[in-house]
């Protein structure tokens, strides 16, 4: 993690340098939730952990921007900014996997990241 920042009492933001250990198993956590809600984003339910899993294993890379908000010690939205590392593209990004937890949706937690992508 390159550093958390308290947007209120109970939500945290941050940026992640690498994805292991815990905060893996939770954003794949996240993922499989939001499949199985119906999202589509490049995954189609029923989503296994076991995906998820791999699916985070190899989301980041240096061309990847990662954020998180946790509530509680849990994380309940992740966006991706994937640069583009072409010559002729340097100016630009793309927007990845926007995603907020069922639970937490209209709440403000999407808006919330894209503030930070910005």
């Amino acid at each position: 993690m390159l550093g958390g920042k308290r947007i209120s009492s109970d939500h945290i933001v941050s940026e992640l340098s690498e994805i292991s250990g815990s905060r893996l198993k939770s954003l794949a956590g996240l993922l499989v939730a939001i499949v199985d809600d119906g999202a589509s984003i490049g995954f189609l339910p029923p989503l296994s952990q076991a995906e998820a899993l791999a699916y985070w294993s190899g989301a980041m890379n240096d061309d990847v921007i990662l954020w998180i908000v946790q509530r509680n010690g849990e994380t309940i939205g992740s966006v991706q900014l994937q640069l583009c590392s072409r010559p002729n593209g340097l100016h630009r990004a793309e927007i990845a996997k926007l995603m907020v937890h069922p639970q937490a949706r209209r709440k403000w937690i999407g808006r919330l990241l894209m503030t930070r992508t910005g």
